[in-house]
This record gives structure tokens, C-alpha cells and sequence, in this order.
């Protein structure tokens, strides 16, 4: 399974995505529980950007075969925060709303599997990893849930989303001096709040 593993991180550095996935989906026949994160992050950024794969065409193309490989990974590692952050950039770069939906859901997943550790609003570089994470969350969310006429869900997905923040929001303050160590922006967290009163 090394080699197999090698080969797909080889594949995903030169953008040979076709190759890539399908490595992948061989891997997991074999070791089904398998993460090779660095492979999956190259195979996603370069979905997103719509860079060219090494055949020269455009990387958004390999979208749908990605999202199912995303779909196996996760069925087996359901408890990696970082996974499925990128199942949710996967997804939320997508102009369909039904994607872009469910990678929100995806992010709350990825929120609430960092926020298991009882410790988590402790420790600032953390906390800062949450708050990079709820940046990208709400302004995803604002694109996709602020229209003229909010359906059922829109509206349940909006209230879920600004519970789920709402602790992150209130760790943050708690934590303001620890962040000013570190780097962060004060105003990061006041641009989250505002942000957040866009949504219904």
C-alpha cells in the first residue's frame, strides 16, 4: 500500500488528478480507513483555484470524481476535523446550491469535531485555527443563504450556524490577550459578528 500511497501524493503534486483519484480509490480497497491528507489537500486546492492538470485542462473538471472519493474517505474517517474542512471547500467552491448547502453542513462538522476537545477555547493556537475556519464558514454562508426569499432551510441552516459560532465568538473575547500574542487581528472578531448578522 506505500507504493500506492507514494504514487498518489506524486500523481496530486504534478496534477495528474485523473490518476490521482483512481490511486486513491485502490488505496482504499486495500487499507479502507486510510488518510493521505497532503495528497487530498493538493487534489482540492487545485479544484478550487481551477488551476490546469497536467493534460492542460481545467481542474474543476475532476469536481464530481473528487466529491466521491471526499464521500468514501468520509464514510470511514468520520472524526478528522481537517478532512472534512476540505470536503466542505470542495463542495462550497461549487456553483450548484445543493453543494454548496451540504459543504456548509460539512463545516459544522469539521467545527464541532475541533470543539470535542474540552480544552479547545484554552488553548489560543487553537482557537485561532476555529476562528480562521469560522471566517471562511460565514462568508460562505452569507453567499449562499442571503437571498431576497429565504426557504425552511435556508432559515434552519442560518440559526444553526449562528448557535454554533455563537460559543466560538464567546471564547474568542475570553481569550482576546492570548490572541494578540500570537498575531491575530483585533478586528478579526468584530467582522465575524458583522458578518454574522447578515444571516437571517
Amino acid at each position: 500500500w506505500q507504493v500506492l500511497d507514494n504514487f498518489v501524493l506524486v500523481a496530486s503534486r504534478i496534477k495528474r488528478v485523473t490518476e490521482a483519484i483512481a490511486t486513491y480509490h485502490r488505496l482504499l480497497d486495500v487499507k479502507p480507513k486510510h488518510l493521505n491528507s497532503d495528497s487530498l489537500k493538493l487534489l482540492v486546492d487545485c479544484v478550487v483555484k481551477n488551476e490546469f492538470d497536467a493534460a492542460q485542462c481545467p481542474c474543476s473538471r475532476h469536481r464530481s470524481k473528487l466529491v466521491i472519493l471526499f464521500g468514501r474517505v468520509t464514510s470511514m474517517v468520520t472524526s478528522d476535523a481537517s478532512v472534512w474542512e476540505m470536503y466542505s471547500l470542495l463542495l462550497t467552491s461549487s456553483d450548484k446550491d445543493s453543494d454548496r448547502h451540504k459543504g456548509l453542513l460539512h463545516m459544522q462538522k469539521a467545527h464541532s469535531i475541533v470543539k470535542q476537545d474540552s480544552n479547545w477555547n484554552k488553548q489560543p493556537e487553537v482557537l485561532l485555527n476555529i476562528m480562521r475556519m469560522t471566517c471562511h464558514f460565514i462568508q460562505v454562508a452569507i453567499e449562499v443563504i442571503s437571498k431576497d426569499i429565504l426557504s425552511f432551510v435556508d432559515i434552519q441552516l442560518a440559526s444553526s450556524i449562528k448557535l454554533s459560532v455563537g460559543s466560538i465568538l464567546r471564547a474568542s473575547k475570553e481569550m482576546n490577550e492570548d490572541f494578540k500574542l500570537i498575531g491575530m487581528p483585533n478586528d478579526s472578531f468584530d467582522s465575524v459578528v458583522t458578518n454574522l448578522d447578515v444571516l437571517y
